[in-house]
C-alpha cells in the first residue's frame, strides 16, 4: 500500500485546503518539487515523460514548467532549477494550527508528511513505519 494519497487526505483534512491543484501533469509536478525538491537525475530518466517535462543543461535537470505570460498570457516555458524546495509542509501546517494544537505534535506531523512525500516510491515511509511513527503515539 502506498501512503501518498493517504498523506494528501491528512493534510487537507488538517488544513482545510488542497494540497496540490495543478492543472495538468506538468503543473502538478511543479507543485510536487515546490515541496520536496527535483528528485535525483537517475530517477527522473527512468520516467517515460523525462523529455517532455525535464531537459539536462550542463549535468543538471532543468524542469520545463508551462506558464502563462503574465503580461501577454499566451503559454510559454518557463525552466526552474529545484536546488530545494520552495514552500515548507510544516509552515503551512503551522499557518492553520489552531492554539489548543500541541506544537510539538504539529511538527510530528509535518515530519510524517516529509517521508510520505518523498517522490521516489522506493524511499518513501512504509506502512509499517508510518504506523510507529511517533506523530501517530
Amino acid at each position: 500500500m502506498d501512503l501518498w494519497s493517504v498523506g494528501v487526505c491528512l493534510f487537507e483534512l488538517y488544513t482545510g485546503k488542497f494540497m496540490f491543484t495543478g492543472r495538468n501533469n506538468n503543473d502538478m509536478l511543479k507543485q510536487f518539487m515546490d515541496y520536496k525538491g527535483a528528485p535525483g537525475k537517475r530517477f527522473l530518466k527512468k520516467g517515460q515523460f523525462f523529455d517532455q517535462h525535464f531537459e539536462e543543461e550542463k549535468g543538471q535537470v532543468v524542469f520545463k514548467w508551462l506558464t502563462q505570460d503574465k503580461v501577454t498570457k499566451a503559454e510559454i516555458i518557463e525552466k526552474k532549477i529545484y536546488d530545494k524546495p520552495v514552500k515548507s509542509i510544516y509552515e503551512q501546517l503551522r499557518k492553520v494550527r489552531s492554539s489548543s494544537d500541541d506544537a510539538k505534535k504539529v511538527k510530528e506531523f509535518s515530519d510524517l508528511l516529509e517521508q510520505i512525500f518523498i517522490l521516489d516510491p522506493s524511499k518513501r515511509i512504509t506502512v509499517t513505519d508510518a504506523l510507529k511513527h511517533p506523530f501517530l503515539h
